[in-house]
């Protein structure tokens, strides 16, 4: 016999210790998302933050635009295809942000 298990019987001997009702105290709590301290700060705090990247992408798309244009114009290769790279990556995070919310609701509920 484990340590334990004599320790056990010796307290249930001595006091009427119900070693089954002792551990079996787990209360079954809802897993809910109401009344959360700061919930509404992290909303808001995404809300920003996707505002924040979007604009990041928005002023990405006019550097890419500027850098393409000058670089096909000026016969710099290297520069026109940075600015290209620029113009796909904005599109391609503004789209990521747009549809993230969406993305992540589909997981969610699958």
């Amino acid at each position: 016999m484990s340590v334990a298990h004599t320790l056990l019987q010796a307290l249930h001997q001595m006091g009427g210790f119900e070693p089954v009702v002792f551990f079996a105290q787990v209360p079954d709590v809802p897993a809910s998302s109401d009344g959360l301290p700061g919930a509404e700060l992290v909303t808001r705090a995404l809300g920003w933050a996707r505002w924040a990247a979007l604009i990041a992408c928005v002023f990405g798309f006019m550097i890419g635009a500027g850098s393409t244009a000058v670089g096909e114009r000026g016969g710099n290769t290297m520069l026109a295809r940075r600015g290209k790279e620029f113009l796909l990556g904005s599109i391609l995070g503004a789209a990521l942000v747009g549809l993230g919310p969406e993305i992540l609701n589909a997981f969610y509920s699958a």
